[in-house]
């Protein structure tokens, strides 16, 4: 959907970029899991974790270090960064 967009806008000089953020953990995700005691949500989360190329989940922090680092692209459109 991301290169639609951007191909659709481009002529109008709108540029259309993606973050693709894969597992994350926050708050939201461990809500799934507030009923559980701390040693099974732990557990939950390293299962989690084992799942990503990094051996972590990503943060909100991630995705906000991930986007100000980024380049500013003025002839790009579309990039994804993962």
């Amino acid at each position: 959907m991301t290169r639609v967009i951007a191909r659709q806008y481009a002529a109008k000089k709108i540029r259309c970029n993606v973050i693709l953020l894969g597992m994350m953990d926050t708050p939201h995700i461990r809500t799934y899991y507030r009923n559980l005691p701390p040693d099974e949500v732990a557990k939950i989360m390293r299962q989690r974790d084992s799942h990503c190329p990094m051996g972590r989940q990503g943060t909100a922090w991630d995705a906000a270090h991930g986007r100000s680092f980024s380049p500013p692209m003025k002839r790009n459109t579309s990039p994804a960064l993962n």
